[in-house]
């Protein structure tokens, strides 16, 4: 069920991820993601397409990170990790919370990809 409160903080706090056009229709599709040949990927992903909030609880002691909560687009869960899009770079054992309509999920930053200037494509696996 929604969380009226983490839905009206999202509509409110500003996203200050730069999609590239061609990432616009691909975050707003829905549904599996097929696996590819020689994926090491346990479980299924499911396209996860809306906004997220989220929290920097750990970052490492190098990183100067303009906002330690923000707005970033969801883009994809499995059973064990989560993938979203922030403005900020973020590093690999950083850990933090993702606060969705639905649910909270505790991650453990595992990989970023730099896909425009203020646009990260962060991979984490979620805490059990």
């Amino acid at each position: 069920m929604p969380n009226p409160v983490i839905s009206e903080t999202i509509a409110k706090l500003p996203c200050h991820v730069e999609l590239p056009t061609e990432w616009r229709e691909n975050l707003a599709r829905e549904g599996i993601i097929s696996t590819v040949e020689n994926d090491a990927r346990r479980f299924a992903r499911k396209r996860l397409p809306g906004k997220g909030l989220i929290e920097i609880t750990d970052p490492i002691p190098t990183a100067h990170h303009e906002h330690r909560v923000a707005v970033v687009h969801s883009r994809d869960i499995s059973r064990s990790g989560v993938s979203f899009v922030h403005a900020e770079e973020l590093y690999p054992t950083e850990t933090g919370r993702l606060w969705l309509e639905d649910r909270r999920l505790d991650f453990e930053v595992t990989r970023c990809e730099r896909i425009a200037p203020r646009c990260y494509v962060i991979c984490a696996a979620i805490a059990e």
